[in-house]
C-alpha cells in the first residue's frame, strides 16, 4: 500500500513539473526578456525590445527583427519612425511583457502575451504631432534562406490561390548556379544612345503617347507584306510618335506625317533591322503578329541561297512592360513561316544566336526594352545586332521607343500584397524543420455599419512585402491604420503560432478570426446539393432571343450567368443596371427569360457591380446625386478608375446615396427580376484606400464599408463575388477568381512564372486550406473558362467548380463544343459536386522539370473523400495502377473513378482515355469522352460488367480484360471529340 502511495506521490510531482514546464511564462535575464509557451521561446532585447531570437521545440529559428526596431510607423508626410528612435521602458506585468516607448512624435505601448502554443503582440499607438498612415508590429523581420523549408502565403498579383516560396526566392538570383531562369526588369533608361549608335541617326520623337496619325502605304509594302496586309496596315491611324528620321529607313512599309512609321534599315548589309515607330494601337486585329510573320516569310524567300532557316523569339519573363501579345501567340503564328521556331531565354543564348549563321530572324516582343549583358551597356551591345544584320540576319522591334531601356535580370525577387485582396494577413514558415505562423487576428464580430457609432468596430486593412536582400530573406507587414494626432489607436493583434503545419495553421487562422460558417450551413440542403452539381456558364448574346437559344443548349441543372442585359452596357452607367437596354429586350421579355431558365430547372445569377459609379455617360443615379458620394484621397480628390476604355469613380460605401442605390439594385434582382444568386463584382477583390469623404467614419473605413455592404446584402440574397478573402467568407457562397496567374489563356496580367522563376516556388492552395469547406471556389466569372484538358486538370487539382463560356458563336463555330460542355458538366456532377463544401485534407504541387517552360507540374490533393492527381504537362506520370498522359487527371472517391487522358491502366495501353464510372444507388453508370471512331478504354468498378446500355435502352457490347473495358466511339457530327453515356450491365 505504501509503495502505491509513493508511486502516486512521485507521479503527482512529475505531472506538476510537467505542467510547469508547459506553462506560459515571461522571464528576465541580464540582457533580455523572454516569453515562452509549451513549444516556443521568444527573446527580446532588453534595451530596445527588438526580437533577437525565436526558438521552437528548442531549435533556434533564424527569424528576428532586422534592426533594433520592434515596431515602425509612417506619417502622412511619408516620414518614418521606429522604436529604435524612442526611449524604451520595459517591465513584466503579471502574465505579459510590456514595452513602453516615448518620443516627441509618438508614444507606443506594446504588450506581448504568451499562450500555450502562441504569443500575441498588441500595441496602443498615440501620435503627438502628425497623423499616422501605417503602423507595423513586428517591424521588418529577416531570416536565413538556407533555413527556409517553405513560406506559404497568398497575394493577388499575379492572381493565384496561394504560393509556397523556398529559399531560392530570397537569394541573390545571379549567384544561383542551378536557377531555372531570371525575372527581368526595366533597367537603366538609355535615351536615344543605342538607337543612334545602330542607325547612325536620331529617332524622330513627336507628339504625345496617345496621339494617333494617319498612315500611307510605303513603297515596299506590297513586296514585303502582300497587297492585303499592305492595305490593312494603313487602314487605321496609329501612334506614329517615334518614327524613323529622314533617310534612315531603306525599306518603307508605312509612312506618316512624322516620318516612316514601319520600315527597315539594311545597316549597310544583307539583312534588315525592322521596327515599328510607335504603336499600332489596340485590338486583336491590329497588332504586329501578322505583319512580322509576313516579313519573316519574305525574308526567308529572298534568303533561300543561305543556311538561315531559324526564327528565334526573345522570351525573358518580366513583370514590367511585358509584350502586349503573349509569347504563346507569337510562337503560334511564327510557326506558320515554315522556319524552325524557338525561344531565346538567356543572354548567352542571345549572344550565340547573333553569331549563328543558321538564324534568319530574331524577334523582340518587348517594345522599348532590350535584354542586355550585365557587363556591357546596351549602346555597345547593339553593335552585335548590327553585325548580325550586316551578315544577312533580320531583327524585329515591335513598337515604342526602340532600345529606350536596358532589360536586366533581377538580383532579388519581391512579392507584394494587400489585405484584402489577399485572402488574409497570414504567413506560414517552415524554418529549421519547425512550423511557425505569423498572422493578424481581427475577428469581425460586430454588426454591419457599427463603425458609424463605434470606431473600434472596424476592420483594419494591411499590406506586406516579401523580398530577398544581401542580409537574407525579409518580411515586412503593416496595418493601414490612419491614426489622427492625439488619438489612441489599438492595433490589431498579431499572433505567432508554433507547432502546426501550414494546413493546420490556416485552419487555426480561420478559427481565430471567427471564420466558421460551412457551405452546407449557408443554404437549405436540397438547394445546396443542386448548386454543387451545377457548372457556372458565363453566357452572352445581343438579345433575349439569343440568350434563350444558348440556355436551351446547356446541360441542366446549371447556373446561367450574364451581363448582356446591362442598361448602359458593360461597365457603363453603374449603379443603374436595369431596365435592360432596349436592344436586349423589354423588361417583360427579360423577366420571361429568367422564368424560362428556372422552368428548365436551372439557376439564374446576374452580373452586378455596386463598387464604383461609371462615367461617360453617367447613369441616372450618378446624375441625380453628383459627386458627393465619391471617395476622396488625402488631397480631397476623387479616385478615378478605368477598365479597358470604360471609366468612372470609386465610391464611399458609407454615403446614404450609395447605400440607397445598392438597396435598390438588390431589390430589383430579388423582386423585379427574381434571381437565385447575385454576383457582386469586385466586392471580394478590392484593396483598401484612404477615404476622406465626410460620410466615412474614419479615413481607413473604406474596406469596413465594403464588408458591411456584403453582410447586409447576404441577409437577403445568396452572394457570389470576384476573388474573395476571409473578412467576407461567412457571408458569401461562392468566390470566383484567384487563378489568372496559372490559367495560361488569360491575358489579364502575368502568369506566376513571369514574376517568379520555377526553382523559387511551388503552387499552394491557401484559399482551399482556409475556405474549401466554406464556399464554392471557381475561376474568374468573366475571364476564365474550362476549355482544354489542362484547364480541367488544374481545376480539379485546386478543388474548383467547373466554369464555361457559353456564347452564341461557340455552338456553331467551335468544333466539338457541345460534347465538350457535356463532358465538363459530367466532371462537375460526378467529381466536383462531391468535394464542394468539404475540407481540403492535403495539397502538394511539384515540378516535373522546373527548367522547362512546357509543363506546370503535378498537383496531388484530397478534398473530402475525393483524391485527385492533376498533371499539367507532358505525359508518362505514374500513379499507382495508372499512367497519366499529357494534361491529365485521375480522381477517385468511394464508388467513383474519373480520368482524363490516361495512357495506361495496369499494363494495358489505353491511348488518351477519358472516362467517369460511378455507382449511383444500385446502378453503375459510365461516361466516355474521346476521339470519334476510335477505341475508348475505361476502368471498371465491377468486374462482372458484360455490356453497356444507352439512355435509349440500346445494348452495346463491351470487351473486358483485366478490369478494363473497351468500346468503339461513334462518328462525330461536327468533327470534334464525342461524349457518350451508358449504364453498366452486369451478369446476373
Amino acid at each position: 500500500m505504501n509503495l502505491v502511495k509513493n508511486i502516486l506521490a512521485v507521479a503527482s510531482v512529475c505531472l506538476t513539473l510537467l505542467s510547469c514546464a508547459f506553462a506560459e511564462s515571461v522571464s528576465e535575464s541580464e540582457n533580455s526578456f523572454s516569453v515562452s509557451g509549451k513549444n516556443y521561446r521568444i527573446e527580446f532585447d532588453k534595451s530596445c525590445g527588438a526580437i533577437r531570437k525565436i526558438f521552437s521545440n528548442d531549435r533556434e529559428l533564424s527569424l528576428k527583427n532586422s534592426s533594433d526596431a520592434l515596431w515602425s510607423a509612417e506619417f502622412t508626410d511619408h516620414t518614418k519612425m521606429d522604436s529604435s528612435k524612442t526611449q524604451c521602458a520595459a517591465r513584466i506585468d503579471g502574465d505579459k511583457l510590456v514595452l513602453d516607448y516615448t518620443s516627441p512624435d509618438i508614444d507606443v505601448s506594446v504588450s506581448i502575451v504568451p499562450h500555450e502554443e502562441y504569443a500575441d503582440f498588441d500595441a496602443v499607438v498615440t501620435p503627438k504631432k502628425k497623423d499616422v498612415l501605417t503602423f507595423s508590429i513586428p517591424a521588418e523581420m529577416s531570416f536565413s534562406p538556407k533555413q527556409l523549408g517553405g513560406l506559404s502565403f497568398h497575394n493577388s498579383i499575379p492572381r493565384n490561390s496561394g504560393l509556397l516560396l523556398n529559399g531560392n526566392f530570397f537569394k541573390d538570383r545571379l549567384t544561383i548556379k542551378d536557377a531555372s531562369g531570371h525575372i527581368w526588369l526595366r533597367g537603366q533608361c538609355t535615351g536615344g544612345s543605342p538607337y543612334e549608335t545602330l542607325l547612325q541617326a536620331p529617332m524622330h520623337s513627336v507628339g504625345k503617347f496617345k496621339d494617333f496619325f494617319p498612315l500611307t502605304e510605303g513603297k515596299d509594302a506590297k513586296e514585303w507584306l502582300g497587297e492585303g496586309l499592305a492595305k490593312k496596315l494603313v487602314s487605321k491611324p496609329a501612334q506614329a510618335t517615334r518614327t524613323f528620321s529622314k533617310g534612315s529607313a531603306d525599306i518603307v512599309l508605312a509612312d506618316s506625317p512624322n516620318g516612316v512609321f514601319f520600315g527597315g534599315s539594311r545597316l549597310g548589309g544583307k539583312g534588315a533591322f525592322f521596327r515599328i515607330g510607335g504603336w499600332l494601337g489596340n485590338g486583336k486585329d491590329h497588332n504586329p503578329l501578322g505583319y512580322v510573320t509576313a516579313l519573316v516569310k519574305h525574308a526567308k524567300k529572298i534568303s533561300q541561297d543561305t543556311q538561315r532557316n531559324k526564327v528565334l523569339l526573345l522570351n525573358f519573363p518580366t513583370s514590367q512592360m511585358s509584350s502586349r501579345m503573349k509569347i504563346d501567340d507569337w510562337m503560334r503564328i511564327l510557326k506558320t513561316t515554315g522556319c524552325k521556331v524557338d525561344v531565346v531565354k538567356t543572354i548567352k543564348e542571345l549572344q550565340d544566336a547573333l553569331q549563328d549563321k543558321t538564324v534568319l530572324a530574331i524577334v523582340n516582343p518587348y517594345e522599348e526594352l532590350c535584354p542586355t549583358p550585365l557587363e556591357m551597356p546596351l549602346s555597345s551591345f547593339v553593335l552585335a545586332i548590327k553585325n548580325f544584320v550586316v551578315d544577312g540576319g533580320y531583327w524585329f522591334e515591335t513598337g515604342g521607343y526602340t532600345f529606350y531601356y536596358e532589360m536586366t535580370p533581377m538580383r532579388f525577387l519581391r512579392a507584394r500584397g494587400d489585405v484584402p485582396a489577399s485572402v488574409g494577413d497570414y504567413f506560414h514558415f517552415k524554418l529549421a524543420g519547425q512550423n511557425m505562423a505569423l498572422y493578424a487576428v481581427q475577428p469581425i464580430e460586430w454588426e454591419a455599419w457599427s463603425a458609424e457609432k463605434d470606431k473600434s468596430k472596424m476592420f483594419i486593412p494591411s499590406s506586406f512585402q516579401l523580398y530577398g536582400s544581401d542580409e537574407g530573406g525579409k518580411i515586412f507587414r503593416e496595418f493601414k491604420s490612419y491614426i489622427k494626432s492625439g488619438e489612441k489607436f489599438k492595433s490589431p493583434t498579431v499572433r505567432m503560432r508554433f507547432g502546426k503545419d501550414r494546413l493546420e495553421s490556416a485552419e487555426a487562422f480561420c478559427a481565430d478570426n471567427g471564420v466558421k460558417k460551412t457551405f452546407d450551413e449557408k443554404m437549405p440542403k436540397e438547394l445546396a446539393e443542386k448548386f454543387k452539381s451545377c457548372v457556372l456558364y458565363k453566357t452572352g448574346a445581343p438579345n433575349v432571343a439569343g440568350m434563350r437559344e444558348i440556355s436551351d443548349q446547356l446541360p441542366s441543372p446549371c447556373i446561367v450567368h450574364t451581363s448582356s442585359y446591362l442598361k448602359g452596357g458593360f461597365d457603363k452607367e453603374y449603379p443603374d443596371h436595369v431596365p435592360p437596354r432596349e436592344s436586349f429586350g423589354t423588361p417583360e421579355e427579360f423577366k420571361a427569360y429568367i422564368a424560362h431558365i428556372k422552368s428548365r430547372g436551372d439557376f439564374f445569377m446576374p452580373y452586378t457591380n455596386n463598387t464604383w459609379w461609371c462615367d461617360n455617360p453617367k447613369g441616372p443615379t450618378f446624375e441625380k446625386n453628383g459627386t458627393d458620394p465619391l471617395s476622396l484621397d488625402i488631397n480631397g480628390k476623387p479616385y478615378h478608375e478605368m477598365y479597358g476604355n470604360n471609366d468612372g469613380w470609386t465610391i464611399t460605401m458609407w454615403h446614404p446615396a450609395v447605400r440607397e442605390a445598392n438597396d435598390k439594385l438588390l431589390k430589383e434582382f430579388l423582386e423585379d427580376y427574381p434571381s437565385d444568386f447575385i454576383f457582386q463584382d469586385q466586392s471580394g477583390a478590392r484593396s483598401s484606400r484612404y477615404d476622406f469623404n465626410k460620410a466615412s467614419p474614419t479615413p481607413n473605413a473604406y474596406i469596413e464599408g465594403m464588408i458591411s455592404t456584403v453582410r447586409q446584402d447576404s441577409k437577403k440574397a445568396y452572394l457570389s463575388t470576384e476573388d474573395g478573402w476571409y473578412g467576407i467568407c461567412d457571408w458569401e457562397i461562392q468566390f470566383c477568381g484567384m487563378s489568372f496567374g496559372f490559367m495560361r489563356k488569360i491575358e489579364w496580367g502575368n502568369l506566376i512564372w513571369d514574376d517568379i522563376p520555377k526553382d523559387a516556388f511551388n503552387l499552394d492552395n491557401l484559399s482551399g486550406a482556409m475556405f474549401h469547406d466554406k464556399v464554392s471556389l471557381t475561376h474568374h466569372n468573366l475571364g476564365s473558362s474550362v476549355e482544354t484538358p489542362r484547364d480541367a486538370a488544374i481545376t480539379l487539382g485546386y478543388g474548383f467548380s467547373m466554369i464555361n463560356f457559353a456564347y452564341e458563336h461557340f455552338f456553331n463555330n467551335v468544333k466539338g463544343y457541345r460534347d465538350w460542355i457535356k463532358w465538363v458538366d459530367r466532371i462537375q456532377k460526378s467529381v466536383a459536386a462531391k468535394y464542394i463544401g468539404k475540407k481540403m485534407h492535403s495539397f502538394k504541387h511539384s515540378w516535373r522539370d522546373e527548367k522547362s517552360a512546357d509543363g506546370d507540374g503535378v498537383i496531388r490533393a484530397k478534398y473530402g473523400d475525393v483524391s485527385i492527381v492533376a498533371n499539367m504537362g507532358k505525359g508518362g506520370l505514374k500513379n499507382k495502377r495508372v499512367v497519366l498522359g499529357e494534361d491529365s487527371f485521375y480522381a477517385t472517391a468511394p464508388g467513383m473513378i474519373a480520368a482524363g487522358n490516361l495512357k495506361k491502366i495496369g499494363s494495358k495501353k489505353v491511348g488518351n482515355s477519358s472516362f467517369i464510372v460511378e455507382k449511383i444507388g444500385d446502378k453503375t453508370f459510365l461516361w466516355l469522352y474521346g476521339e470519334p471512331d476510335k477505341d475508348a478504354y475505361f476502368q471498371l468498378l465491377d468486374d462482372g460488367v458484360t455490356s453497356l446500355k444507352t439512355k435509349d435502352g440500346i445494348s452495346v457490347d463491351v470487351e473486358v480484360d483485366g478490369g478494363v473495358g473497351k468500346i468503339r466511339m461513334p462518328i462525330s457530327k461536327d468533327g470534334g471529340n464525342v461524349f457518350m453515356e451508358f449504364e453498366c450491365v452486369s451478369q446476373q
